[in-house]
């Protein structure tokens, strides 16, 4: 895992059950599947510089477009880190 990736952080009660970097719409990005209590989920993390101007309607859709997403659930966007936006995706109850 690239080194900006390996920053990335994570809540202290997760679980990280899968981590893979990757590429997503030509941009560099890390895939994980989480589980926090009962909630299971999936996010990929891009760096912030990475989506520089795209504002999250154009982020969600092209998530959307994706056969990663379950389409009937929710897609949540985290703008909070200075380094990274999470969008998360695929909730569960386990």
């Amino acid at each position: 895992m690239s080194t900006v990736f390996s920053k990335i952080p994570s809540d202290p009660n997760s679980t990280i059950l899968f981590q893979y970097q990757g590429v997503f719409d030509d941009v560099p990005v890390c895939y994980r599947t989480w589980r926090i209590d009962d909630i299971q989920g999936d996010s990929i993390i891009f760096q912030h510089k990475d989506l520089f101007g795209q504002e999250d309607r154009q982020i969600i859709k092209k998530i959307q477009a994706s056969h990663l997403v379950d389409k009937s659930k929710t897609i949540a966007i985290s703008r909070n880190h200075p380094d990274f936006v999470f969008v998360n995706f695929n909730f569960s109850v386990v």
